[in-house]
Order: C-alpha cells, then sequence, then structure tokens
C-alpha cells in the first residue's frame, strides 16, 4: 500500500529523499541527545555484570566508590540520625534529653551493619588507595631500574594531581556560593550552613580566601565546605610519602600522623603486589579444592575487615558498644585508646583498610572478592566517586533537605530526628528520590570538570 503523505509533500519530485533526509537528522538529534546525557546505563541495567574494558587496578576503582557512597550515607545520618553513629549499646543522652543517657539499640547501629554509615573509615580506604594507585607505575619503573621514566612520572604526578583535585572542588564550591547567596541552600536538618555575606562581592571576597587557604596542608579543611577536608590532605601528603622510605609507615602510625601513615601503608601495598604476583601461575594451577580452600579464608578474612572497619570511634561510645570493649581498650596501642581528633583517626579502622586494600590484591582477578567490586555498578560509582564526594552535601541542601522538610509539614512530623516509623520512612523516601539526582549531577560533573581538570593539568606540563 502506498503510503499517504500531504500534497505538498506527494507533489514534489524528490519526496522520498526528503523523507529520507528528515529520518535522518532526525536519528541525528537523537543521538546527539543520547551522547550528551548518556550517563551509562548500561551499568544500571546489568549492575553485576563485568565491563568489558577493566585494567589492573579496577578492583579498586570500585572499593572506592562503594566508600564514597557510604561516606555519603554517613552524611545522611549526620544530619538526620546522629545517635545511630553511636556504638550499639553505648548510652546516647540524645536520645533523652535533659534524662539519664538511654543504650543506643539501633539496628544500623549493630556490628557489620553500622559499616553502612562508617564515614571515617571510609576515607581510611580513600587514603590507602590514593597511596597504592599514586606508586604502582613509579614502583614498577624503578623495580626495572628504569630511572629516567620513573623522574618524569614522579614528576607528572606531582604537577597533575594538583590541577585534577582543586579545579573540581573550586569550581563546585564557587556554584555553591552562588547558590548560598541567592538563598537555594535551605539545611534544615543539617549542622552546617554555608555562610552568606551582606552582599555578592563580599560573598565572593569570602569564597576567595578560604580556598586560597583551604589549598595548604595546615589549613585544618575547607572552612566553606566542611566535609572536603581530605583535599588538602591529600596532596601534600601525597608528596610527602613518597619522599620518604617506607619505615616512615611505622613512624607516622606511632606518632598518630594517620594520613601519612595509611598513603605510606598504601605505597608498601604497591610493593607487595610486585612480590606476590610471581606467584600467580601457580595459583591458578592449583586444584579447585585448593582454590576452594583459598576463597574461603580470604572470605574469613574479609568478614574479620568488614567487622573492624565498623568500630565506633572514641566520642560514639567506642568502649561501651556491644563487640568493640576489649577490642577498643586492652588490643589498641595505648595512644590510639580514646584518642581520635577525627573518625577517620580510629586504630581499628585504619588497620582495616590497609588490610582490605592488602586482601583484595592477594585475592586476584579469579576471585570473586575483587570481581565483587568490577562489577558495573561498582565501576561507575568509582569513575563519579570524586564528583560524588564533591557534590553530594550541596545536593542535600539543595533538593533533599526542602523536599524532606516539605513532606514532614504534610504529615506532621515535627522532630524528624526523632525515632519512629513516619520519620524514617520519610528519610528513606526522599532519599530515593534524592539519589537519582545526585548521580546524574555528578555524572555531569565527571564529564566536565573532571575532564577540564585533567586538560588543565596537561596544559601546566608542557609550560
Amino acid at each position: 500500500m502506498e503510503m499517504i503523505r500531504p500534497r505538498w509533500l506527494r507533489d514534489a519530485e524528490d519526496a522520498e529523499g526528503l523523507l529520507t533526509t528528515e529520518k535522518t537528522a532526525r536519528h541525528s538529534i537523537l543521538n546527539a541527545s543520547r551522547s550528551l546525557f548518556n550517563f551509562e546505563y548500561s551499568n544500571i541495567k546489568s549492575p553485576f555484570a563485568q565491563p568489558a574494558s577493566l585494567h589492573e587496578t579496577s578492583y579498586l576503582d570500585g572499593l572506592r566508590g562503594v566508600a564514597c557512597l557510604f561516606v555519603v550515607f554517613h552524611h545522611v545520618t549526620t544530619g538526620f540520625y546522629p545517635w545511630l553513629e553511636m556504638g550499639y549499646g553505648a548510652p546516647d543522652g540524645s536520645l533523652n534529653p535533659g534524662g539519664e543517657p538511654l543504650p543506643n539499640h539501633a539496628f544500623l547501629s549493630l556490628p557489620f551493619l553500622r559499616i553502612t554509615h562508617a564515614g571515617g573509615a571510609m576515607v581510611g580506604i580513600f587514603f590507602t588507595i590514593s597511596g597504592y594507585v599514586l606508586s604502582i607505575k613509579s614502583v614498577k619503573l624503578a623495580r626495572a631500574d628504569n630511572i629516567t621514566s620513573l623522574y618524569e612520572s614522579l614528576s607528572g604526578s606531582t604537577f597533575r594531581r594538583g590541577p585534577r583535585l582543586y579545579f573540581p572542588m573550586i569550581t563546585a564550591s564557587l556554584i555553591a556560593m552562588i547558590a548560598a547567596q541567592l538563598g537555594l541552600c535551605r539545611p534544615y536538618f543539617y549542622l552546617w550552613h554555608y555562610s552568606v555575606a551582606d552582599g555578592i562581592f563580599s560573598q565572593l571576597q569570602t569564597w576567595f580566601l578560604i580556598n586560597l587557604r583551604s589549598i595548604s596542608y595546615y589549613s585544618g579543611g575547607n572552612g566553606w565546605e566542611p566535609v572536603l577536608w581530605t583535599i588538602p590532605v591529600d596532596r601534600p601528603v601525597s608528596k610527602a610519602a613518597v619522599g620518604f622510605p617506607r619505615g616512615m609507615m611505622i613512624f607516622w602510625m606511632w606518632y598518630q600522623n594517620v594520613a601519612e601513615w595509611l598513603f605510606t601503608a598504601g605505597m608498601l601495598c604497591a610493593e607487595v603486589h610486585f612480590w606476590h604476583t610471581s606467584n600467580s601461575i601457580k595459583l591458578a594451577a592449583d586444584s579447585p579444592r585448593r582454590h576452594v580452600v583459598r576463597e574461603v579464608g580470604l572470605s574469613a578474612i574479609f568478614v574479620v575487615n568488614l567487622y573492624l572497619l565498623g568500630t565506633p570511634d572514641p566520642g560514639h561510645g567506642q568502649t561501651e558498644s556491644y563487640g568493640y570493649q576489649s577490642l577498643t581498650t586492652t588490643f589498641t596501642l595505648p595512644q590510639y585508646r580514646g584518642w581520635a581528633p577525627m573518625s577517620s583517626d580510629s586504630f581499628w579502622p585504619c588497620m582495616s583498610a590497609i588490610s582490605m586494600v592488602l586482601l583484595l590484591d592477594f585475592a586476584g582477578p579469579a576471585s570473586y572478592l575483587q570481581r565483587l567490586f568490577c562489577t558495573g555498578i561498582s565501576q561507575w560509582l568509582g569513575k563519579v566517586s570524586f564528583s560524588m564526594y564533591l557534590w553530594h552535601h550541596f545536593v542535600m541542601q539543595v533538593v533533599y533537605s526542602p523536599v524532606l522538610k516539605a513532606v514532614t509539614d504534610v504529615y506532621g512530623i515535627s522532630d524528624p530526628w526523632l525515632p519512629s516509623y513516619q520519620s524514617g520512612a520519610a528519610v528513606i523516601g526522599v532519599g530515593l528520590l534524592w539519589l537519582p539526582v545526585l548521580a546524574c549531577v555528578s555524572e555531569a560533573s565527571t564529564r566536565t570538570l573532571d575532564v577540564w581538570g585533567i586538560k588543565l593539568a596537561k596544559l601546566i606540563m608542557r609550560w
């Protein structure tokens, strides 16, 4: 049957050509739109499928991505349910204001489950992975006695890392500053409020000075966005760790320089990698029975690491929590007992962060433990982890907090901090709407700010 077309098109001699051209143009626009807004839905459709292109340390990317997601959960619980940070069974005065402190029996405060919001322990994983990834190439060149390439690698990483870290951070904080000045940030339930000056020029001056100081290791973090305190620590510590022998790891651990300790431990993990991979061929030829026994042993160590990563910090009932009393007293170095300026400074979470990286490295690509962090969703989280870390607090203030405020007002929930089924449903329900927004913002930032930061670093290198 002949296709019915409009008269003006039917009378044209090249009607078929026009239809073909129109169809091609339509497909071109559609393909361009897909390319622009492609947030790697294939990883979401098959979250447990392993991507085709993986490199030697892809499992560490996945581990970093999962750790970043738990940091996001940590900041949500800090804003809404701070009592979840208390160890299970530890007395918490916030559960009974003005009265006798009540023991915390929150389900998510139990050992193993509390790892889902153990943000401090996840920061320890960040530092250890950074030390490993930044030194793996240099260690390989040093073992090959390729001194020229080694110097080029060290100098290149020194110049590239600054722009890659600071350019996205400064840009994200600038956007947050403008949004705060316009009244778009509404932290109804959060402890931290972005500072708002009398005028835009005064706001710009405050933002500029804070970011200028935050570049320094001794600044104590970013005064504008406290959750970014790890970035001023990351770059100077990574350079210092490269310049000292591995024996300094014991020195830094003993004298409680936690960031330096973890970075250097990551470098040691990279050296251990080249030592044990020589046995990979032998392990691959092992019998199926020995492989099963090996997997069971590695799994047991993995479970122990999960338990240790959930250790409460001293400020949240560390020595009074069920399952952690003896561990945090008798089996902890004396200088770490009751000491932790930040939740990431606790002794056993730091030890388990190092152990986790070593464990996954020893497991090898044939183990399900490595494959667990090489799935599509883990790799996507690893790719956008830095952007998610930069933007999650801002998106919480712009999207999550106002929406939750509206929901609590509608349902008459006067205090979301108090544990109840209604407040829990509201927090979780709004969170399910907010997480896709954060995912889109993180993907867009990765495709733009991260790429521009890399280009800026290459431009500096050419100078």
